[in-house]
């Protein structure tokens, strides 16, 4: 039985992870997959007694699906520097979680997930694959959606970031 770790830059309740990630970890655990997703979730949501409830039911569901539920708080204020806190804190994570639990696969969702599950793997001892669930080049999507200059500063360091884990990776 293969034991994975699962790291999505998104939060739990966002639909994309209902409708896509949960339902695929799901899939996976039906074949006898060890799994641990690591979500990063917004301000607020480790509030008040409702969000604490609402927190443990999450848990409860997932954990009633085989899947074991981790989170991080997701920084948003002044972009860059916010991600780049978050790569280390979730790397951090990551190289911690990989060492108690031995992981065999780490499986970044897209480049942000993927790069902080790479940096926790050279540093770490144990070391499992790495699987870079690529869904699109988000360099080019950020400059096409006119969030970075082409040929910016961000646009090609995070090309650079994408030949390196596209190196890292044992698989796409």
């Amino acid at each position: 039985m293969a034991r994975s770790l699962y790291v999505c830059y998104f939060g739990v309740r966002e639909p994309l992870v209902r409708t896509q990630v949960i339902p695929y970890l799901r899939e996976l655990t039906k074949d006898g997959h060890e799994l641990t997703l690591l979500t990063f979730e917004p301000d607020g949501f480790d509030g008040d007694e409702n969000v604490k409830r609402e927190q443990e039911e999450i848990k409860r569901e997932l954990d009633g699906q085989g899947i074991e539920w981790h989170w991080l708080r997701y920084h948003k204020r002044l972009s860059a520097i916010a991600t780049a806190y978050d790569i280390f804190r979730g790397a951090a994570f990551v190289r911690r979680m990989t060492a108690k639990r031995r992981f065999d696969i780490l499986h970044g969702r897209v480049h942000v997930p993927t790069l902080m599950a790479a940096i926790a793997r050279k540093f770490s001892r144990h070391k499992p694959k790495l699987l870079f669930d690529i869904r699109g080049f988000f360099p080019e999507e950020y400059t096409d959606a006119g969030v970075w200059p082409a040929d910016g500063l961000l646009y090609r360091s995070a090309k650079r970031v994408e030949r390196w884990l596209f190196k890292e990776a044992d698989g796409f």
